[in-house]
């Protein structure tokens, strides 16, 4: 999800592309499928029914209409996260939240896989996009606040 400060304006979609490729390529390097990155084609880290991309500084437009379904209205996470806040009223603000949407593949339950080929299956998978979270989300890959990061824990 495209992150954007609180006025709604682009802050640049690139890293966050980058690191959702990088571990969409772990994935499947490990043997995880991967479909909807399109890996063999045309990548693609942006979900295809979202709003476009928008171009850093520009205002970067979000689907408020929910989920489509009889009672599917209000925002994503992924919209409300990735958009910062900047409540001067309340005294309440955060920067945009990086988050990446992982669909896993499949539609049961790991306990639902009835054949032992099957459990193997799901069990790979559960490994490859655990070990791509491990390996890349949680650490400080594409990190563009890096300095600050490291000057607040410097021992001084």
């Amino acid at each position: 999800d495209p992150r954007s400060d609180c006025n709604g304006m682009a802050l640049g979609f690139e890293s966050d592309s980058a690191l959702a490729m990088l571990m969409a390529k772990h994935i499947d390097n490990s043997g995880g499928l991967v479909a909807g990155n399109k890996l063999s084609k045309t990548r693609d880290s942006h979900y295809y029914l979202d709003p476009k991309i928008a171009e850093q500084g520009t205002l970067q437009e979000r689907n408020l209409k929910g989920s489509g379904l009889p009672n599917g209205v209000g925002i994503s996470l992924g919209s409300w996260a990735s958009t910062a806040v900047c409540d001067q009223e309340s005294g309440y603000s955060r920067k945009a939240i990086r988050l990446i949407t992982v669909e896993f593949p499949g539609y049961k339950k790991a306990s639902e896989y009835n054949t032992k080929e099957e459990q193997r299956w799901c069990a790979k998978q559960v490994a490859a996009y655990a070990s791509s979270v491990y390996n890349y989300f949680i650490q400080p890959f594409f990190v563009e606040e890096i300095s600050a990061i490291e000057n607040r824990l410097a021992i001084k």
